[in-house]
């Protein structure tokens, strides 16, 4: 069980995962794990801890199949490498993706996802999302809003009522018209 709820998989306890696989567990061994409902799984969270701890690659999948929300890129940074587990990635209990602005660095703009991020956001990786937050959606890229509002399962699309309303002469109106009688407040 993870010990928080609404908080990204700590590495703490991947590190503990990990020492019990190697000491503990016999090599057909498996480790069981039960994810509380606001658990998230960062996308680009995980994929630079396998940089670092290729070895984690199964624990991460595992819990990447438990979670129920999930926080996916809408543009990398420059400096973002693309890890070879991306694909293997299936949020198959997610009932809600949330895609994110990414910082960029100094001087620079995010970069439009790549080809592998985008196929990612489909039917076949997120069978349940029926919720979509696009949090504020100030800055975010048309390219991946379009993709995850092509999700079958999606039910609802959700912002931040916070949201500031002078804000929206600067957003990229990528929703469909149907949309326009919406709330304007989430």
């Amino acid at each position: 069980d993870t010990n928080e709820d609404d908080e990204a998989t700590d590495t703490e306890m991947l590190e503990v995962v990990e020492r019990l696989r190697s000491s503990w567990l016999a090599p057909s061994g498996i480790i069981t794990f039960n994810c509380r409902p606001g658990v998230s799984f960062d996308v680009l969270i995980g994929l630079r801890r396998l940089g670092d701890c290729p070895s984690w690659a199964g624990t991460l999948t595992h819990l990447a199949s438990l979670v129920t929300r999930v926080q996916f890129p809408s543009a990398l940074a420059a400096s973002f490498s693309v890890s070879y587990l991306l694909p293997q990635l299936v949020f198959s209990r997610a009932e809600k993706l949330v895609l994110c602005n990414v910082a960029a660095s100094a001087g620079s703009e995010p970069l439009p996802l790549p080809d592998v991020f985008l196929s990612h956001i489909s039917d076949a990786h997120f069978p349940r999302v029926a919720t979509l937050d696009l949090y504020q959606v100030v800055g975010m890229r048309q390219e991946a809003v379009g993709k995850a509002l092509d999700l079958k399962s999606i039910r609802e699309v959700q912002f931040d009522k916070s949201f500031d309303q002078r804000a929206r002469l600067f957003v990229p109106f990528f929703f469909p018209h149907c949309l326009a009688t919406c709330s304007p407040t989430g």
